[in-house]
């Protein structure tokens, strides 16, 4: 009896070693050597074991950027043995060349600890040869294949000042896209607008770099140091996925072709936000000495002009006082000057910002006989590149002033003329002179029915029409089916422009945007198959591999395009 007790024990103790020694942890990063264009993904299987493990925290390791993308669940029972698999799988981001390591992972399992082994990834400059074992590559990061640039061209400014401001965001060779405007914090300044890019190439350091240059202007608010920047620029990262597997047709939807999936899966999108330097400007005060009275914070390099019309009226009749500020300076702190005068009645102005100028129309009415002119006015700024205030003068005006005549109208001159409303039409008496008694013989004219017919077909148009048109609104289907060709010849129409400026890139996005809606709206026949794999080929390398094709075959896919529309 002593003897099967003491079996028993033995069997579970080793049973439950078998038990704990089922449960398995494992990282595998896949492939194990990509292109810095490309990303890899790292997988940690539990093989056996429980529901309840987490996935397990990555460490921040240098030169990858990790996002998880969630779990996987396998469970299989084969001869009555059941087994189970649970997976945790991130994608990794090369964001510079070298060997990497994944440190081990911990991943707890029914409330005890399990711990993979390390995993190797290297990545490699330019395209690789998968066949090709060797790791001699150049060192590469992509911290230098896509930076920012902040410039402002000078430290030393006044408050008030309008300073350029120069964002540049510099690309080599890296596929990035959706790209948004600048972002900064607005502290100790204001900011215009950041105007539309310009785009052009540069060479720095013996590498080309696609520019994208913003510009806007910026204006101290106050006396001090100030820090502009860090400037951010959103964007996203195309990486090519060698791990994706592209499926063979199994019948039915064209879709299913493996070159689709291999077009649309094998690249995958990363959030990235370039960050610039900051700048550091010294703001200074507008000086004490020599300010002018009556001067009202204008700064920058400004123009004054003003006049009059018209130059003789009679008391009592208006005129219009016409003035306008211009040159370089933010006109949204300007005051023009507003006149006034005892020997005239004056009216509140009319002030426009037109963007770099400033103008101000004002009715001004003499009230004397005597009056010979408008004063004259004066304008008062700061000049930022002198250092000194200056004063700008505008008159006076000759002015002659005659006695009113009798009954005299007032009237405005250099606003909208106003007239006096018509008198009311009396419509009884202009159309209904006598009684209608002729109603019957209407009723018997050719010309009634006509007019009756012709509202009919309208009224019958207005109502298809609008039976049309809630269709178009209610049914999206229907809406793109009907709208796909008239996208399609558009769409056609901007690859010809991309491809008589010889842009290879857009001509072949745009021709894959357009089939792309043009084939999902309307559908594809069976003898159009190859010419639009064709397009799709090129167009992959052309867009994600660089590739340089011949004008006459761009043409030639423009022309299978529009067989394919069709």
């Amino acid at each position: 009896m002593l003897k099967k007790i003491l079996f028993m024990v033995l069997f579970l103790a080793f049973a439950g070693i078998v038990l704990a020694e089922d449960v398995l942890v494992e990282a595998v990063v896949s492939p194990d050597k990509i292109s810095i264009k490309e990303s890899a993904q790292l997988t940690v299987t539990v093989h056996g074991g429980g529901k309840g493990e987490n996935a397990p925290q990555l460490p921040h390791i240098d030169g990858l950027d990790a996002r998880y993308l969630g779990p996987s669940t396998s469970i299989s029972i084969i001869n009555g043995q059941y087994s189970s698999e649970r997976s945790f799988i991130y994608n990794l981001f090369p964001v510079k060349t070298g060997r990497f390591q994944v440190p081990p992972l911990t991943v707890t399992v029914e409330g005890k600890d399990y711990t993979t082994k390390p995993a190797d990834l290297e990545v490699v400059a330019g395209n690789i040869d998968r066949n090709d074992t060797s790791s001699s590559a150049p060192s590469e990061n992509l911290k230098d294949r896509l930076f920012m640039v902040l410039a402002i061209p000078k430290t030393k400014v006044y408050v008030g000042e309008k300073v350029p401001v120069s964002v540049k965001l510099m690309v080599a060779q890296v596929p990035l896209h959706n790209i948004q405007f600048p972002k900064i914090d607005k502290n100790g300044f204001v900011m215009d607008d950041f105007s539309q890019p310009r785009q052009y190439t540069q060479a720095v350091n013996g590498t080309k770099y696609n520019v994208i240059d913003f510009s806007t202007y910026l204006y101290p608010v106050a006396a001090g140091a100030l820090t502009v920047g860090p400037v951010q620029i959103e964007g996203s990262l195309l990486y090519r996925n060698p791990q994706q597997q592209r499926r063979n047709p199994s019948g039915g939807s064209f879709f299913n072709d493996d070159f689709f999936n291999g077009f649309f899966d094998s690249y995958q999108e990363k959030p990235i936000t370039a960050s610039s330097e900051t700048l550091k400007l010294e703001v200074m005060p507008l000086p004490e000495e020599g300010r002018p009275t009556g001067f009202s914070g204008a700064v920058g390099q400004l123009d004054f002009d003003a006049s009059i019309s018209p130059a003789e009226v009679r008391v009592g009749d208006p005129v219009t006082l016409r003035m306008k500020v211009s040159g370089s300076a933010n006109f949204r702190s300007i005051q023009v000057p507003v006149f006034s005068d005892s020997h005239f009645k004056t009216y509140d102005p009319q002030v426009k910002n037109e963007g770099n100028a400033l103008t101000l129309e004002q009715v001004i009415i003499p009230t004397d006989v005597n009056i010979v002119a408008v004063p004259a006015l004066y304008f008062n700024y700061f000049d930022p590149i002198s250092g000194e205030y200056k004063t700008l003068t505008q008159g006076p005006f000759n002015l002659k002033v005659t006695a009113p005549q009798p009954g005299q109208e007032f009237k405005v001159v250099g606003f909208s003329e106003l007239q006096a409303p018509a008198a009311p039409v009396d419509y009884v008496q202009k159309y209904i002179k006598q009684p209608f008694d002729r109603s019957v013989a209407v009723l018997k004219t050719p010309r009634f029915w006509m007019k009756v017919g012709i509202f009919i077909v309208i009224w019958g148009l207005w109502m298809a029409w609008r039976r049309f048109r809630a269709r178009l609104a209610s049914d999206k289907s229907f809406a793109r089916r009907v709208n796909a060709l008239k996208h399609a010849k558009r769409g056609l129409a901007q690859a010809e422009r991309a491809l008589n400026s010889s842009d290879a890139k857009d001509f072949y996005g745009i021709l894959y945007k357009t089939l792309n809606s043009y084939v999902r709206d309307k559908g594809l026949k069976e003898e159009s198959i190859p010419g639009l794999k064709a397009i799709y080929e090129a167009g992959e390398f052309v867009r994600f591999a660089g590739a340089r094709p011949d004008p006459s075959q761009m043409r030639s896919h423009l022309e299978q395009a529009r067989q394919i529309v069709k």
